[in-house]
């Protein structure tokens, strides 16, 4: 694929119209993300990387947030700026430095978008960045041991770009494979406090009965005032 090509795959009716149906609150994933959110939003200043159709820019309005998203597939973007108008909505490759000034944002959020890019390093590095102090990132990204099953190359360490099937065969998403140490590289360790973290599957008890293997985790990163 072209360098641009894994994101603008979401600007294509295959897999943009899928996305959009199946976004709901009650999806045990979203569900699970949002025990960790703090109970009170209102006045927070919120960034979402990879906001998609804005689902949860939505919700983070509802709470009376001061909500940001950015994406780097069009389409979405344009389609969560008219889904929720109170939101400030920007079209952004998330490798690239983000548009906002330094100690911006309370809270950083994002939901199964950082595996779809090679390198991490940037990304956390601008989340540190325009994180406020204290400011809190929450991560929700699919887990390695999900990769590592799904790619062709069965290796671990090396990485991959693969073919993600998602919503019963509706729609496919080309995903780049990671592992742990991506996530919790000496930079993201020495630059913010792991609060918490958990292995979940996309449904209660199938990582345990069914399937052997969790299918994405939760990370809670806290800024360190460096």
């Amino acid at each position: 694929m072209s360098n641009n090509s894994h994101r603008n795959q979401y600007n294509t009716s295959e897999v943009f119209q899928p996305f959009m149906d199946h976004q709901v609150d009650d999806s045990y994933y979203r569900q699970e993300m949002r025990k960790l959110l703090p109970q009170n939003l209102s006045g927070l200043k919120i960034l979402d990387i990879g906001c998609g159709t804005g689902h949860d820019l939505a919700f983070f309005v509802e709470r009376g947030a001061e909500a940001y998203g950015i994406d780097a597939a069009m389409k979405m973007v344009q389609y969560a700026s008219k889904k929720v108008s109170a939101a400030k909505v920007i079209q952004h490759d998330f490798t690239k430095q983000f548009p906002f000034e330094s100690s911006y944002f309370d809270l950083v959020h994002s939901q199964f978008a950082l595996e779809h890019e090679f390198d991490l390093t940037k990304i956390f590095e601008e989340v540190h960045r325009v994180l406020a102090p204290n400011g809190v990132f929450f991560l929700l990204v699919m887990h390695p041991i999900k990769h590592l099953l799904e790619k062709t190359n069965h290796s671990y360490f090396e990485q991959e770009q693969y073919v993600e099937i998602f919503f019963d065969g509706t729609a496919s998403v080309q995903m780049t494979s990671h592992c742990l140490a991506d996530y919790l590289s000496p930079y993201v360790l020495s630059h913010f406090r792991l609060t918490k973290f958990a292995e979940k599957s996309f449904e209660p008890g199938n990582c345990v009965k069914e399937w052997g293997y969790p299918s994405y985790m939760i990370l809670r990163l806290a800024k360190n005032n460096l």
